[in-house]
């Protein structure tokens, strides 16, 4: 069928003047599982934690499938996808009846298995980055002007979240001489213990001055 020199004008016309959208919305309806079970065999990991997880997962009605499945060594990695029915303003409602599912079926779990991790932002768009540089400052000092950026960012209307990446971790080395520890009689389990005792927060009560009481702040400290 021919199209009119009309026709043509009007589709000319709709190009152009439609709505765009640089970063469109999209809802991907799916979400992820992911267990450890370290020191686990395959089988094991199957059999004591994607057994149950995929059980549960199965109650819930609004899902269409187990889309993929991968157990291995000290892991459980499960993909599931919705149904198409449901909406995107639907979609947290399901993600939250999805968690809670898998938290009555955690008690199946065993022991040595980790917290089920869901993840379901598979769909967020980045709508711009940003770089934090400066001189003389140390990047403890730069992560603490990150952190604080944030918090102002996501205040701003329209931002749904701020990631913050590149971020140095801070670590401890401590080193210990073996033959003197052998010497003075004290093992590694010790030292362990007592370097995670340190800064330990712990409720010493409060006490009453006039019609206020005040708080007791005492934190478990050992010498070294």
């Amino acid at each position: 069928m021919a199209l009119s020199p009309v026709d043509d004008h009007w589709r000319y016309l709709s190009y152009f003047e439609m709505g765009k959208l640089e970063d469109p919305a999209f809802t991907i309806k799916e979400a992820k599982i992911i267990t450890t079970y370290p020191g686990a065999s395959p089988q094991e990991v199957y059999d004591e934690v994607t057994y149950h997880i995929e059980d549960a997962v199965r109650l819930l009605g609004q899902v269409k499938r187990i889309k993929r499945s991968v157990t291995r060594e000290g892991l459980s990695d499960i993909t599931i996808e919705f149904k198409d029915e449901y909406t995107s303003a639907e979609m947290p409602g399901i993600y939250d009846e999805l968690r809670r599912k898998i938290a009555d079926n955690k008690h199946k779990l065993p022991p040595g298995a980790g917290e089920p991790q869901i993840i379901d932002d598979f769909a967020d768009v980045y709508g711009g980055f940003m770089a934090l540089n400066g001189e003389g400052y140390t990047y403890r000092e730069l992560k603490d002007v990150a952190d604080n950026l944030k918090k102002q960012l996501v205040l701003v209307p329209g931002v749904r979240k701020v990631s913050i990446d590149g971020d140095q971790k801070e670590v401890v080395y401590v080193q210990m001489s073996r033959t003197k520890m052998a010497e003075l009689g004290i093992d590694m389990a010790t030292i362990e213990n007592l370097l995670q005792s340190q800064n330990l927060v712990s409720d010493s009560g409060r006490f009453r001055v006039g019609p206020e009481y005040i708080r007791i702040d005492q934190r478990a400290r050992s010498s070294m």
